[in-house]
C-alpha cells in the first residue's frame, strides 16, 4: 500500500477487497503502459489474450468437457498472434496475465464470504475431545468452508464423523450390539460402517437420539454429494454445525 492511500482519521474507508481490486486495475494499467512502450497495439493483444484466458478458464473448469476443449482449440487458433511481428513473443506473457488476473477475481470475490464465514467457524468451535484423525479432518473442514467449497467440506465432514465414531465405537461394541459374526474375509473393508457405528452409539447411550438423527443427516448429505449429485442440497454451514454438535457429544 501506497502511504498516501492510507488516512488514518477513517482507516476502513474501504475493505481489503476494494483495496485488491484497485490494485488489480492498476496492474492492467501498468500492463497496458508496458505494451505501448514497446509499440505495441495494447488493446487489441489484451482483448485477444482475455479471450484466450476465459477459453482456458471455463476448459479447467470442465474437465473432460469436449465441447470446452474444442472451442479453446478454435479460439488459441484463431487468436494466435503473427509470428512475425514484435507481439508474437510478449503474447503468452499476457495471455498468462490474464489467467492469472481471473483467478485473482475469483479469489477476491470469496473474501467477503469468507470474512462472515470466519465468525461462523468461530461461533461454531469448541472444546471438543475428538481424536487426533477426526482433527486433521476437521481443520480440512475450515479451510474448504473458507474457500468456499460447499461440496467439499461437507464431504470432509463426513470424514470427520467417521473418523470419530471409530474413535469411540470399537468393533466389540458393535459386535456385542448387533449380535452378528466378523466377515474377516475381505481385510482392506471397514468391519462397521459409520451407519451402523452411529446407531450403536446411540443404543449404547454414548449418544441421544437428537445427535443420533443429526449424525445421519451429515453422513446422507455427504453421501449424497459423493454418490448422486456434487451440488450440495443444503447449506453447508448446517452441515458444519451438526458436524461439531456430534463430535463434541460423542467425545464428551
Amino acid at each position: 500500500m501506497i502511504a498516501n492511500e492510507y488516512n488514518p482519521d477513517q482507516p476502513l474507508d474501504y475493505s481489503v477487497s476494494d483495496y485488491l481490486l484497485s490494485r488489480l486495475k492498476s496492474r492492467q494499467s501498468e500492463v497496458a503502459w508496458y505494451l505501448h512502450f514497446r509499440e505495441l497495439d495494447w488493446s487489441e493483444i489484451i482483448q485477444s489474450a482475455e479471450r484466450i484466458a476465459d477459453a482456458i478458464m471455463k476448459c479447467a473448469e470442465d474437465i473432460g468437457g469436449q465441447e470446452a476443449f474444442v472451442s479453446l482449440i478454435d479460439i488459441l487458433e484463431a487468436e494466435e498472434p503473427d509470428k512475425n511481428g514484435n507481439a508474437h513473443e510478449i503474447f503468452p506473457l499476457v495471455a498468462m496475465e490474464a489467467i492469472e488476473e481471473s483467478l485473482a477475481q475469483h479469489v477476491i470475490g470469496a473474501l467477503a464470504f469468507a470474512r462472515k464465514r470466519i465468525i461462523n467457524l468461530l461461533s461454531t468451535s469448541k472444546e471438543m475431545v475428538a481424536s487426533a484423525r477426526a482433527r486433521d479432518f476437521l481443520r480440512r473442514v475450515s479451510r474448504t468452508y473458507l474457500l468456499c467449497f460447499d461440496a467439499e467440506c461437507i464431504v470432509m465432514c463426513r470424514s470427520a464423523l467417521e473418523a470419530q465414531f471409530d474413535a469411540e465405537i470399537s468393533n466389540d461394541d458393535c459386535i456385542t450390539v448387533l449380535r452378528r459374526q466378523l466377515n474377516v474375509s475381505d481385510r482392506d473393508q471397514p468391519l462397521f460402517n459409520l451407519c451402523e457405528k452411529i446407531n450403536v452409539a446411540a443404543k449404547l447411550g454414548k449418544i441421544t437420539q437428537q445427535i443420533k438423527s443429526l449424525a445421519h443427516e451429515v453422513r446422507d448429505t455427504a453421501n449424497t454429494v459423493v454418490h448422486e449429485k456434487p451440488a450440495p442440497p443444503c447449506d453447508a454451514t448446517k452441515i458444519l454445525k451438526k458436524t461439531v454438535a456430534v463430535i463434541t457429544a460423542l467425545g464428551n
